[in-house]
C-alpha cells in the first residue's frame, strides 16, 4: 500500500513526488542496458539537426548514452530534478515534462550542429532551469530557497551551454534547448507554484471532553417552551 491512512500530507506528497521520476529514471536505465546487451545502434536514437531522418531522435535522444558514467551523471541529476518538480509543482508537473521533454529535441533539431545528438542532458537543463525562474517568478519563499539551491549545486552547468567549449564532445545546443525551453515554460506556469497548506488546529481530548459537557448541559437545561392556549387567543365575537 503506496498511502496510509495516518500519514501525513508532507510525506504523502513527497512519496507522491517520487513515483513518476523513479518510472522515468527506471525506463533510462532499461534503455540503456537494452542498448547494451542486445547491441542496438545508439546513434539511430540521436537528434540529427536539419534532416527528416533525425526527427525522430526529437523524442528518443534522452533514451541514448555514450556509456555507463554518462548514463549514471543525467539519471541521478535527473532524479533530484524531477523529484523538485513534482513536489513543488505537484499540479503542472506531468504537463511541465510533456512540453519540456519535445520542446527540447525540436530546438535542439533547429540549432544544433551537424552531428548526432544524444542524451538527457538538455531535459536537465530545462528542469533546472525551470526551476529556477520559476522561483524567482513567483516570489515564493519556499521556491526561491529551491532556485537558490540549483544555482549552488547546478550553476556550473551554465558554461555547458555556451558556444566556446574546448570539448566538442559536449553537446551545448542541447544543453542551450533545454534552457530556453524550461525558462519559457516556467513563465507560462508562473502562477502555478508550490503554497503551503495551512495546518488544521489540532483538538485536544480535554477540549473534546469540555465540548461535549458543554452540549450536554446545554440540552439538560433548556426549558420546554409552553405552547399557548388556544382558547386565550381566540378573539371574542
Amino acid at each position: 500500500m503506496l498511502f496510509y491512512p495516518n500519514m501525513s500530507n508532507e510525506r504523502r506528497r513527497f512519496v507522491h513526488a517520487l513515483v513518476f521520476p523513479i518510472l522515468i529514471s527506471l525506463l533510462l536505465v532499461l534503455s540503456y542496458v537494452l542498448q547494451w546487451g542486445l547491441q542496438w545502434n545508439v546513434e539511430a536514437w540521436g537528434v540529427v539537426p536539419r534532416t527528416v531522418a533525425g526527427l525522430k531522435g526529437v523524442l528518443l535522444h534522452p533514451f541514448a548514452h555514450a556509456g555507463l558514467s554518462h548514463l549514471f551523471n543525467n539519471v541521478s541529476t535527473f532524479f533530484i530534478l524531477s523529484v523538485a518538480l513534482f513536489y513543488f509543482y505537484r499540479d503542472v508537473a506531468g504537463k511541465v515534462l510533456l512540453l519540456l521533454w519535445p520542446m527540447t529535441g525540436f530546438l535542439l533539431w533547429i540549432i544544433g550542429r551537424d552531428s548526432i545528438h544524444i542524451g538527457a542532458s538538455g531535459v536537465i537543463y530545462g528542469l533546472a532551469f525551470f526551476i529556477f525562474w520559476g522561483g524567482l517568478l513567483m516570489r515564493n519563499i519556499s521556491l526561491l530557497a529551491i532556485s537558490l539551491a540549483v544555482v549552488f549545486w547546478y550553476g556550473s552547468m551554465v558554461w555547458d551551454m555556451l558556444p566556446f567549449l574546448p570539448n566538442e564532445s559536449i553537446s551545448w545546443e542541447g544543453h542551450l534547448s533545454g534552457a530556453i525551453a524550461g525558462s519559457i515554460l516556467a513563465f507560462v506556469f508562473r502562477k502555478s507554484g508550490w503554497q503551503p497548506e495551512e495546518p488544521e488546529p489540532e483538538v485536544s481530548p480535554e477540549d473534546d471532553e469540555l465540548s461535549e459537557m458543554a452540549m450536554k448541559y446545554d440540552e439538560e437545561g433548556e426549558e420546554p417552551k409552553e405552547e399557548p392556549d388556544p382558547a386565550q387567543n381566540t378573539p371574542a365575537t
